[in-house]
């Protein structure tokens, strides 16, 4: 995926923050940081050294946007589905007044949670590590 944006701040050698507006695909990737404004902001590998505000077109891996609309859309069903098999497996373990049901649901919604988490997390670790999941192809002009 393609978007034409500003670089907004050089965050180190070979590293850009990219502001640009929401497309219609945004609302359902997430890899993104949303501004206050509705804009968004990217982390971009910036190899042709780009400078703050320059007008750039940037591209977003095909790879990341699948990989990270399979960790917010799938990891969380999955552990919503294991939660509630968990919670059907101890319910005979422990001593309750609740449903079989019951428990399902709450272990469900627990481990659905857990994911969230998780994800968390996992979000933090992966922006740490500085590898952008975009990159700059090119300038289209300066502001």
């Amino acid at each position: 995926m393609k978007e034409i944006g500003r670089v907004s701040k050089i965050i180190k050698e070979g590293l850009a923050e990219v502001e640009f507006k929401a497309g219609s695909a945004c609302a359902k990737c997430g890899r993104c940081s949303m501004g206050v404004s509705g804009e968004m902001f990217i982390e971009a590998e910036n190899k042709m050294g780009a400078k703050v505000g320059d007008m750039i077109e940037v591209e977003i891996l095909p790879s990341s946007l699948l990989a990270s609309s399979f960790l917010i859309y799938i990891v969380p069903i999955i552990f919503l589905v294991v939660g509630y098999f968990v919670g059907v497996s101890v319910h005979p373990l422990i001593l309750s007044g609740l449903s079989l049901e019951s428990f399902g649901i709450i272990f469900a919604l627990l481990f659905m949670f857990i994911s969230f988490i998780l994800l968390k997390v996992y979000d933090r670790y992966l922006s740490q590590a500085g590898k952008p999941c975009a990159k700059i192809l090119r300038k289209v002009g300066e502001v």
